[in-house]
């Protein structure tokens, strides 16, 4: 796999990860009512369609580098 390649693979990650953290940080402090459902539901919506479009280009990704290795 190229190098570079793989750093993206392993930005991306990183970045899901984090984001996967913040979302449960914020499950918790609406389960806590620190945040209203409001206030949850336009941070929960923003974090969940980052996480959609990273898991998407992640899997992208992921596939383009498997088609190069096995040209």
């Amino acid at each position: 796999m190229m190098a570079g390649q793989q750093k993206k693979i392993d930005r991306l990650r990183t970045s899901l990860s984090t984001l996967d953290k913040e979302n449960r940080e914020l499950i918790q402090m609406r389960r806590r009512n620190l945040i209203t459902d409001a206030e949850f539901t336009t941070d929960h919506d923003v974090i969940s369609g980052e996480i959609n479009r990273l898991r998407e280009s992640l899997a992208n990704l992921q596939t383009a580098t498997r088609f190069w290795l096995s040209s």
